[in-house]
């Protein structure tokens, strides 16, 4: 048999070996995590403001190869049922723990799952954990989202008695995306974060801004969106503002792996590597009104896998092998 020959014969044995074996790694994988702990309101002075009831909202969705489970966030819902599709099977909360997130990985198998979660220990401290993630060990695709928001609860009215009221944010945070691509046979790998914190009119008249102008109904006063580096009265918005002391880690971001651009392979985040980093802003002196105050988490993540299904790879290396061995007896 001459050399081109070997080399068909080689070829198609490589192949056939592949289709049985090509598909136990993953090809592509992603997760988003974030994890809030002892998130603490406070105010300068008692009786300056009064906080009304809170509500929670938490919510999950998993898709898997064109299924999808799952629902958005369900106002009063603290704890969202998990969304989760294909194995290993993830209970509900079970990669929460009392200190951080504990990710599946990658397996052997394809999955997609989101939760999240969260806990009050007092009504003005509370804990808030969200996770999505996704693994593809074969051709198709796959996404897992899982959204979280809430103020002293979540979403909480509240009142400025007095002017001069300011409200005080303290808590710690671990966020986390993690994303792989084989190469060979993953598409892209993608997770994303964010979380924000927004205070709002909810009146006709939440008195003046500092240039004299009406702050009228639906005015952002204040927001916090952490980005890893303090800035001080830069570091939020608003028509009142305010002051970032803390911030540790970047809570708003997205980590893409797509084989085109990057060409595939491990793209691990986890900023400085700080287990819990400290977060830590307060309000300008606030003017007597009726406002809203909204915490929003939202951990997404997304993965596309086209890996050649066995079959046809089986097929192409047979129909080698064939073209290999006809050519062979013709030349007896």
């Amino acid at each position: 048999m001459k050399t081109s020959k070997i080399k068909l014969a080689t070829l198609a044995s490589a192949i056939l070996m592949s289709a049985a074996t090509g598909s136990a790694h993953a090809g592509a994988y992603a997760l988003a995590s974030n994890n809030i702990q002892n998130f603490t309101i406070t105010q300068s002075a008692s009786n300056l403001i009064t906080f009304g009831a809170s509500t929670d909202t938490s919510g999950a969705t998993a898709a898997l190869n064109g299924v999808n489970v799952g629902g958005p966030g369900v106002p009063g819902t603290s704890d969202a049922p998990i969304a989760a599709l294909g194995t290993p099977a993830v209970t509900n909360n079970g990669q929460f723990t009392a200190t951080g997130i504990n990710p599946v990985g990658m397996t052997a198998t394809s999955y997609s799952y989101a939760d999240a979660l969260i806990t009050h220990v007092t009504p003005n401290v509370f804990n808030a954990q969200t996770i999505a993630e996704s693994n593809l060990a074969a051709s198709g695709t796959a996404g897992g989202s899982s959204t979280n928001s809430s103020a002293t609860g979540f979403v909480a009215g509240f009142v400025v008695n007095q002017p001069g009221g300011v409200i005080d944010f303290a808590f710690t945070a671990d966020p986390l995306i993690r994303t792989f691509l084989q190469p060979e046979s993953g598409k892209i790998a993608q997770g994303t974060l964010s979380a924000s914190l927004t205070i709002s009119c909810a009146a006709t008249n939440c008195g003046r801004d500092a240039r004299g102008n009406l702050i009228g109904l639906g005015a952002v006063v204040f927001a916090w969106a952490p980005d890893g580096v303090a800035d001080g009265t830069s570091g939020v918005t608003g028509r009142i503002g305010g002051n970032e002391l803390a911030d540790d880690e970047n809570l708003n971001l997205s980590v893409t792996n797509d084989v085109i651009f990057t060409g595939g392979g491990s793209l691990n985040f986890s900023d400085t590597g700080v287990s819990l980093g400290a977060f830590h802003a307060v309000t300008n002196a606030m003017n007597v009104g009726t406002y809203t105050l909204t915490l929003a988490m939202t951990s997404t993540d997304a993965t596309t896998n086209v890996v050649p299904e066995p079959g046809t790879i089986g097929l192409l290396g047979l129909g080698l092998a064939g073209l290999a061995l006809s050519t062979r007896r013709r030349k007896v």
